[in-house]
């Protein structure tokens, strides 16, 4: 009779705020560069070209920053030998595939996590990134309404403008109060809330649960 919309949980107990300064230590991240992140399968369609473009924009301004992509995909090699010639193989990283608790310490170690999809379901990344107490920066893909207050803990770029971005990726460094509302948003979508956001939504199962209980 009618469709509900119920999105993909994050799992707050692994990805949750941890100290900045432990995780790039142990990345060995420079504590004073401006970290970028991304993270997801490397294709196409998530949008490399476009992050990659901006960070060479935005490097020009901020000559120390970093950006890594977390993740590996089909297009690896080919993002591999655009850094390359690029000259970019000083300021950006390609991690290659990692475990949930390593992309956890990335997300951590993070100033920005930046997506430049094409096109999106529910992105979980985002929500990872966001309970890590990070601000977004993202092209305007499905979701991103509810998980982006644009200017408070992050941005969301229309237009897929290379310049646009990375403007949002400077202004995103000084966002104050971000990290507490990405934490908040993203609470809104934990594991933890499974069971009763499902009872709210599906009275057939609260009945069933309260007959049981009955």
């Amino acid at each position: 009779e009618r469709v509900i919309q119920f999105p993909t949980r994050v799992d707050t107990a692994q990805f949750k705020p941890m100290s900045q300064h432990s995780c790039r230590a142990k990345l060995r991240v420079p504590v004073d560069s401006p970290l970028f992140v991304t993270c997801g399968r490397i294709s196409r369609f998530k949008g490399w070209p476009l992050v990659l473009d901006a960070f060479q924009i935005l490097l020009a301004e901020s000559p120390q920053a970093k950006l890594c992509f977390v993740g590996d995909g089909e297009d690896g090699i080919n993002l591999r030998k655009e850094i390359k010639v690029r000259g970019l193989c000083l300021s950006v990283l390609v991690s290659g595939f990692v475990a949930p608790a390593e992309v956890t310490t990335w997300l951590n170690a993070a100033d920005v996590v930046v997506s430049g999809s094409l096109v999106e379901g529910w992105s979980l990344a985002m929500l990872e990134a966001l309970a890590c107490g990070k601000p977004l920066v993202t092209t305007l893909v499905s979701g991103v309404n509810d998980m982006v207050l644009h200017g408070r803990n992050g941005f969301i770029v229309r237009d897929r403008d290379p310049r646009q971005f990375a403007t949002a990726m400077s202004s995103a460094l000084n966002l104050p109060g971000a990290k507490a509302l990405s934490i908040e948003v993203a609470d809104k979508y934990s594991v933890k809330r499974l069971g009763c956001d499902l009872l709210t939504v599906w009275p057939a199962l609260r009945e069933a649960v309260d007959q049981k209980h009955d």
